[in-house]
């Protein structure tokens, strides 16, 4: 192991370093995989004094840089209980803005050679969602026999409604499987990894709110709205497949054990996940309570679109057997 023991006085600076990295996420995610590169250099890449060990597990803090954005628009035409309908639109756009993720992350390199091998990696990571959002529009244009005459005439209902500002959480359950590469510095003290494969994505969690109306005439053919707002979830989970990337530096802290820091990035611009609904969010605050399956129905499951590459960055231990 000559050449391994560095000492924890000598990686101080990693360890502030690696703090830093993982506060500021966003600023330190591309410079940090331009170093994994840059020390992928054939004068870094010398045979360390021993054998290099053969399994490489690591446990890490990971936090996501901020470029995703995402929304769901919602098309649907409201119904109108005892009545005719001529014809009806509802229209919104909610911004979904899942904002700085916090997780956890865990993986293992088996290496076939001293330099190649296989790698499996699993995690979460949890948002808060966010957005300003455009107002709720609807429109109804219906037949009634109003007094005092009764004579079938056609109405126009049209309202806009402020909408409130999106909230929820968003959660990122990921697994992935892919090769792996390894390189490290004369005598072993520092090294890292390149990997790469095929990843997957799972979403699930809560967004609040899209808007839901529904209309009965009453009597005298008097028109009665109920808009409600509903909490709507990633349909199935929603997973996605995609090609993933990863790369991590290490400083040796023991004959086994080493300060790590990493970056990975799932390939791929967009994101479309089916959503269902959850529950209404003020059930309490209406005189009619309309049922999910026929919320969800007249809805019609419109997908959270989110566009933009994420970076997730890590920091933790990583150990040698």
């Amino acid at each position: 192991m000559r050449g391994f023991d560095s000492g924890l006085a000598s990686c101080y600076p990693f360890s502030v370093h690696v703090t830093r990295l993982v506060v500021h996420a966003g600023r330190t995610a591309p410079p940090l995989l331009v170093l994994l590169f840059a020390l992928m250099s054939p004068a870094a890449a010398q045979q360390p004094a021993v054998d290099p060990p053969r399994v490489e597990v690591w446990g890490a803090v990971a936090a996501d840089t901020d470029t995703l954005d995402g929304e769901v628009v919602s098309t649907y035409a409201p119904p109108l209980a005892a009545g005719t309908s001529l014809s009806s639109r509802a229209m919104q756009r909610l911004t979904v803005d899942p904002g700085f993720a916090r997780g956890v992350e865990a993986g293992v390199n088996v290496f076939l050679s001293p330099r190649f091998g296989l790698q499996g990696l699993v995690g979460v990571a949890w948002a808060d969602v966010s957005g300003r959002n455009e107002p709720y529009d609807v429109t109804l244009r219906y037949e009634a026999r109003q007094p005092p005459d009764y004579v079938p005439r056609e109405y126009v209902f049209s309202q806009t409604t402020p909408w409130p500002d999106t909230a929820g959480t968003l959660r990122t359950t990921w697994w992935a499987m892919g090769a792996v590469a390894r390189w490290w510095t004369p005598g072993g003290a520092a090294g890292g990894t390149v990997g790469g494969g095929l990843g997957f994505e799972r979403y699930d969690g809560e967004i609040e709110s899209l808007g839901y109306t529904s209309f009965r005439l009453g009597g005298h053919s008097v028109l009665f709205p109920f808009e409600h707002r509903v909490i709507v979830t990633p349909a199935g989970g929603g997973t996605v497949v995609r090609p993933y990337l990863r790369g991590d530096v290490h400083r040796r802290v023991g004959p086994r054990a080493a300060l790590m820091a990493g970056v990975r990035i799932h390939f791929g611009s967009r994101r479309e996940l089916p959503l269902r609904v959850e529950r209404l969010l003020d059930p309490a605050d209406a005189p009619i309570v309309p049922d999910l399956a026929e919320v969800e129905q007249q809805l019609g499951a419109p997908p959270l679109v989110l566009n933009g590459l994420r970076w997730h960055v890590a920091a933790g231990l990583k150990v040698w057997f």
